[in-house]
């Protein structure tokens, strides 16, 4: 799973870096309490965390991704006295059958979780290959 904190960068711009950390450190804290312990979680890249699910197919990352989300939806960073923020999160999936290295299962992952819109309905997505597009037949006159 690739997972982003999207709003995390928002976060620091208005409310300040220390809360944009806060954001981040609370999103690993659950990420590390949600998992087994067979399963590694990474901070990736800025506002990024890869994780690593042993064993899982498809169906099983799909399932601990909702999970994950619903869990990051409890998500609040106390800016102020008067003001908690959430935390939104994309999640992209990809699974060692869809890719042969590990550079290329992060690589994956993260396509899907940027293919997430602020706009899509649905804030999980699972790496689908590129459809190529259809060729066609061109007529060779006879001579």
């Amino acid at each position: 799973l690739m997972i982003s904190a999207c709003n995390q960068p928002e976060i620091a711009k208005q409310c300040g870096k220390k809360n944009g950390i806060k954001a981040l450190k609370a999103l690993a804290k659950l990420l590390e309490k949600d998992l087994r312990e067979s399963d590694l979680v990474a901070r990736y890249k800025d506002n990024n965390f890869a994780v690593f699910l042993s064993g899982a197919d498809e169906k099983s990352a799909k399932i601990v991704a909702e999970r994950l989300y619903k869990n990051t939806q409890t998500i609040r960073i106390k800016a102020t006295s008067d003001m908690e923020l959430d935390v939104d999160v994309n999640i992209g999936i990809c699974t060692s059958k869809q890719a042969d290295t590990l550079n290329e299962l992060i690589e994956k992952a993260s396509t899907a979780m940027n293919t997430i819109t602020p706009k899509s309905r649905s804030k999980i997505k699972i790496y689908q290959k590129a459809k190529e597009p259809a060729r066609r037949k061109t007529k060779v006159p006879k001579s």
